[in-house]
């Protein structure tokens, strides 16, 4: 039958891959190009409008700087050009009374100085010249001179204030002043706050004043204003304009129109609306400027700043027109820009698929080679010992395999070797179990057990419990190597004089634990660390001791740990480090203790009882149970292995349908609402496949045992407060209730704050998915020891026989809820594996159809804060 070669499948699935790789490169970079354009165009639109807007409203707003001058500077000027007056009426009537005292008569004296004064008028403000004498009496009033000669003391204005009254006492007290009041201007009958300044006129007992209204000197401002406005202008369609609030266009095009009801072109009434917002202060309006001045209307876009101390509003446009012209000689340059790398990208192509040709040929002769390589190891390697030479072949994963290939024959041949030493090892023991063996007192460890085996126990069981172990013989010397020794340990034994040392006390304690028939714990009168014996017991006989060694949790004192440090020379801060870190307590040592002497005991009962013909047996038998096991665990990793990578690739598989579809949906439409609503699927789809992506990291980096935390101080209270604003909005639109509960005190707690919030959000991601009523609560407790987390849902629950597995690596529950719901059955796994990397434990509790309950649990070390 014929059969396709390797090389050629790879040669021609190589060019096919370079071709469509290429291709779907091209396609990439012509989208990206596409939507560069599309960017680029907006943003340089965006860039000059926003630089125009600018420019208008830092030139409205130096105009609105010289009103707020003048209204800062407007009491300021009104007094002192009062007192000014009021100096000056003073110095005139003192002077018609000097040159006139001795010449006229007192009566035609004083009218001449009131004739005078009452003709000094400032029509622009409405000043003019009063005056009254100490008795109330008015002398002068030129607005209303029916009034002259009537006593003025109980005049109230509409404030209900005697102004002339209380403006006599202040000249009585200080002889000049001003004085804020109101008072009615002279064309009308309404009052109006004003401001006057008095000054006593000594020779007649007079009170001379002169005021201006502020509402006449705002009026002042604001024809000046007007004026400053008027002369603005920076080109045709950009100039400064100004109008009051009742609609009259006080500069510009329109100057002294009413403007009120004019609409543009789209109906809309642009005055009204530039009124409204320079009522409530200022901002940017968008129009079609009306053809007011015999030019077509344009599009228009203007600032607008409101000054309501003068009722009117002063603004700036911009030719929105004049923009566009702008942005299409810029689009223009953008398209021969296009089109040149679009020519590059047509050549780059060319070259790119000769290069995979030649490539793909090489590779394919480079292969061959190297299967004819193995094919002759493998003819030669059948019969004899024969290693594959490397240096015959060319790419690393062909010499990786011969690693493995000339390790499988030196294994081979270290089987052949070690088959027959043990064949001779087994006929020594027979002989010396079917001898006559009186000296059992000669017997040791070693001829009785298997040292490595032993080693292997002793390294395992350290490990698990966390604790140092050794062997020693029943004179004291090492049996086995030194297992899982703490620092304290490792750094005395360093030294072979101390070796001794610790070997004698080994020594010691084995002696009299045999001696009181039990297990002995005491701590270590060298290091401080605690240690129990397990004596080897075989016919009565002392044969070995198995001793083991932990750092007991709990406080030493200062005069113990100087001892310890002066004895052991081990740096004092290196004792208290140590002995701070321990999480072994007393009770916990007893129990290991105890289960050390129950491995001992059947250490000895092996040793004696069965030595090695019932050993074998018992070998053969558990060979026989693990070779079951591991059929079973091969089959059921098989079923796993083809759901998870059904599962994956229907995981993978969704959102690259999806970002394809939409990609292609994109190159056909040019609605900017549909393209956005592609980009937005395309984006989630990434996302999607992106969380997915990092699940089988993480997975990989648990596998390989390179999965590692960034542990730092956290707040509890706003890590869930993020996870629960994150979440909030998809239970309210799913119709799902959605409560935590946190304590009221912050809590602080040395943790991966990345990982721990990838558990919440997988645990409250899957109560999402499986909830679609009901409610979802989570939160935390806070106990002495531990940081309890729950997450809780009113959704589908897990069966029984589903919860054992759940938190297996590539393990799903249910390949059916994966299809309903999606997911690649990965976030448990992870989860599991970062709760236990922090020292704590994640467990559940369910019924099918009335929901589940996640707990994880952390060990505390927080902080509250005050």
């Amino acid at each position: 039958m014929n059969k396709n070669s390797l090389s050629k499948v790879v040669f021609k699935n190589l060019l096919t891959l370079s071709f469509f790789v290429i291709l779907f490169s091209s396609l990439l970079w012509s989208i990206n190009v596409y939507f560069d354009y599309d960017k680029d165009v907006n943003e340089l639109k965006g860039k000059i409008l926003s630089e125009k807007k600018t420019l208008a409203k830092n030139r409205i707003e130096n105009i609105l700087k010289i009103f707020e001058l003048k209204l800062q500077n407007n009491e300021k000027n009104m007094k002192k050009t009062i007192r000014s007056r009021v100096e000056n009426g003073i110095e005139i009537a003192t002077r018609i009374y000097t040159a006139k005292k001795d010449i006229l008569p007192e009566t035609l004296l004083k009218q001449k100085i009131i004739d005078n004064l009452r003709n000094i008028r400032d029509d622009e403000v409405n000043g003019y010249y009063f005056i009254f004498d100490l008795d109330g009496i008015e002398r002068l009033f030129p607005i209303d001179p029916s009034i002259e000669g009537k006593n003025m003391l109980k005049f109230e204005n509409s404030e209900g204030i005697l102004v002339v009254k209380e403006v006599i006492e202040m000249i009585k007290q200080n002889k000049k002043g001003f004085y804020n009041y109101k008072w009615v201007r002279p064309e009308g009958d309404k009052e109006y706050e004003k401001i006057s300044y008095f000054s006593l006129f000594e020779p007649y007992g007079w009170v001379i004043g002169f005021g201006e209204y502020k509402i006449d000197n705002l009026m002042k401002i604001k024809r000046e204003m007007i004026s400053i406005i008027r002369q603005i202008s920076f080109s045709d369609e950009e100039y400064v304009f100004a109008g009051s609030f009742d609609g009259i266009s006080l500069s510009g095009p329109s100057i002294g129109r009413n403007m009120y009801d004019v609409k543009d072109a789209n109906g809309k009434s642009v005055v009204r609306e530039i009124i409204e917002k320079a009522k409530k202060g200022k901002g940017f309006i968008s129009y079609i400027m009306p053809s007011a001045t015999g030019k077509l209307p344009y599009k228009k876009i203007s600032y607008i700043s409101g000054i309501p101390e003068l009722e009117m509003y002063v603004g700036i446009g911009l030719n929105l027109d004049d923009i566009g012209k702008e942005i299409l000689k810029q689009k223009k340059k953008m398209n021969r820009y296009i089109l040149s790398q679009f020519a590059n990208m047509i050549m780059f192509m060319s070259i790119a698929f000769v290069a995979a040709y030649i490539l793909g040929r090489d590779l394919s002769e480079k292969i061959s080679a190297n299967f004819r390589e193995y094919t002759r190891f493998f003819k030669s390697a059948s019969k004899d010992n024969i290693l594959l030479d490397k240096n015959r072949l060319i790419f690393s994963e062909f010499i990786d395999l011969s690693e493995f290939a000339n390790d499988m024959v030196l294994q081979r041949e270290r089987a052949e070797n070690s088959m027959r030493l043990a064949e001779e090892s087994l006929k020594a023991k027979l002989e010396f179990l079917t001898g006559d063996h009186e000296e059992l007192n000669n017997l040791s460890v070693k001829e009785l057990l298997e040292i490595d085996h032993l080693q292997e126990i002793q390294d395992m069981f350290s490990q698990y419990m966390d604790v140092g172990s050794h062997i020693i013989d029943s004179h004291g010397r090492a049996i086995t190597q030194p297992s899982n020794l703490n620092r304290l340990c490792r750094d005395f034994r360093k030294l072979t004089e101390n070796k001794k040392r610790c070997l004698l006390n080994g020594r010691y304690i084995g002696e009299k634990t045999l001696e009181m028939k039990k297990i002995v714990i005491e701590r270590c009168n060298i290091c401080g660390t605690f240690e129990s014996a397990c004596p080897i017991i075989v016919a009565d006989k002392h044969i070995g001791t198995w001793i083991i060694s932990g750092l007991i949790k709990e406080e030493l004192d200062e005069e113990q740990i100087d001892r310890i440090a002066s004895e052991t020379g081990i740096k004092k801060e290196i004792l208290i480090e140590e002995f701070g870190k321990s999480h072994l307590t007393r009770s916990e040592f007893i129990r290991i203790s105890d289960f050390l002497g129950m491995i001992v005991k059947e250490i000895s009962s092996i040793a004696y009882k069965n030595l090695m013909l019932t050993r074998e047996v018992m070998e053969n038998r558990k060979k026989e149970h693990e070779l079951i096991k591991a059929k079973e665990k091969a089959e059921k990793a098989d079923r796993i292995k083809s759901e998870f990578l059904a599962n994956m690739s229907h995981e993978i598989r969704t959102p690259m349908t999806t970002i394809i579809g939409y990609s292609e949906l994109m190159e056909v439409s040019e609605d900017k609402d549909e393209i956005s609503f592609y980009t937005s699927n395309i984006k989630r789809s990434s996302n999607h496949l992106l969380l997915l992506i990092n699940d089988l990291m993480d997975i990989a980096k648990i596998e390989s045992e390179q999965f590692k935390l960034d542990k730092t101080m956290t707040s509890i209270n706003d890590l869930f407060r993020d996870i629960r604003d994150e979440f909030y909005d998809k239970f309210i639109k799913k119709g799902v209730a959605f409560e935590y509960v946190l304590p009221e005190k912050e809590v602080f707690l040395e943790i991966d704050r990345r990982r721990i919030r990838q558990v919440l959000y997988n645990l409250l991601s899957n109560a999402f998915k499986f909830t679609c009523k009901g409610k979802v609560e989570f939160g935390f407790t806070l106990t002495a020891n531990w940081l309890k987390s729950y997450v809780k849902d009113t959704g589908t629950g897990i069966s029984k026989e589903m919860q054992d597995e759940i938190f297996e690596k590539f393990v799903q529950v249910d390949s059916s809820y994966t299809r309903k719901y999606g997911g690649a059955g990965l976030g448990l796994a992870i989860a599991d594996n970062i709760i236990k990397m922090h020292g704590g434990k994640i467990s559940l509790e369910s019924k099918q159809g009335q929901g589940t309950t996640f707990y994880f649990k952390l060990p505390t070390r927080y902080q509250n804060e005050d």
